[in-house]
């Protein structure tokens, strides 16, 4: 078989022209339909081309295909959650209702068969998030700690929504977020969700900012820890280091006007008020509403002025 006519690599590619979207949407369907003749029961071909006709406003033909994927994969639920997430992305979490709804379905049914699967019941849970069941989702989360009480994934997903579930939940949420980063302790991923409950909801800002400065050593690139650090050191009015922490974010994400609103408070704390007034600038230009900086901006340029 020819390279170019390889199903996988054809899969590919068809991947890569929908992420590009508008034109690049009736090339990826063409690859699709390609895919389809030379083997008419590839799922992810039919999964693509669903998600192709979607991105076309082609719902009969999206929904066809995804009937198509039903009845060669009845009892997979991952595809399905997997195309909830890309319609998710695609046109919101109400579009992707039926296909979270239809991942479910087939999690309970696949549990039935297999009640100690702990990937499933943990899959399950992000699932019952994404339908907004943070209850549901707890539950199925404690059902793969259950199985086994060192499974990261299910540790990281009860901690998160211990965090949504609100302020009665957080110290068992923090609890959750210490037992993974034991298991799983080079993953920055854990330490800066420990780092936003700390600094967040606990108020715990030392322990954030060490928790912060964890993440930022196993990657350097991730700016939401450096942001995460710049407002903890912020609450405790270490305004210079936090100018740094934003500085450094910013190195990594010039466009967060996130970033460039926090720069600008600090800014106006130590008293530098045209660099102030040019960082609110920033986040306004970047898309932060004009109207919830209007004040500091308005201050910021009057005290410049001074």
């Amino acid at each position: 078989m020819l390279l170019s006519n390889d199903p996988k690599i054809l899969v590919n590619k068809g991947k890569v022209l929908y992420k590009l979207g508008g034109d690049a949407y009736k090339r990826a369907l063409d690859i699709y339909t390609k895919v389809l003749k030379i083997n008419p029961n590839n799922v992810e071909a039919w999964s693509g081309k669903g998600l192709v006709h979607l991105g076309l406003n082609q719902s009969q033909q999206a929904s066809e295909s995804f009937e198509k994927v039903k009845q060669l994969r009845p009892s997979d639920p991952s595809i399905w959650q997997q195309i909830g997430l890309t319609v998710e992305q695609m046109k919101g979490g109400q579009s992707a209702r039926p296909y979270f709804e239809e991942a479910l379905s087939s999690y309970d049914d696949l549990l039935a068969r297999k009640p100690r699967d702990i990937i499933s019941w943990t899959d399950r849970g992000t699932v019952l998030l994404k339908l907004n069941r943070p209850q549901e989702a707890l539950d199925s989360y404690q059902k793969a700690i259950d199985i086994d009480v060192n499974f990261y994934e299910a540790l990281m997903g009860k901690a998160n929504t211990l965090v949504l579930l609100g302020e009665n939940n957080y110290l068992d949420a923090l609890i959750a977020y210490n037992q993974a980063s034991k298991i799983r302790p080079k993953d920055y991923q854990v330490w800066y969700n420990r780092g936003m409950l700390l600094s967040q909801h606990l108020k715990r800002q030392g322990e954030a900012i060490e928790s912060f400065d964890q993440a930022i050593q196993l990657r350097d690139n991730f700016h939401p820890a450096w942001l995460g650090k710049g407002i903890a050191l912020t609450e405790i009015a270490r305004h210079q280091p936090a100018l740094e922490a934003f500085d450094q974010a910013i190195k990594r994400q010039p466009q967060d006007p996130f970033i460039w609103a926090n720069r600008g408070d600090t800014l106006t704390e130590l008293k530098r008020y045209r660099e102030a007034r040019d960082s609110y600038q920033q986040a306004i230009d970047l898309g932060f509403p004009r109207a919830e900086l209007e004040t500091q901006l308005a201050n910021a340029q009057k005290l410049a002025a001074d």
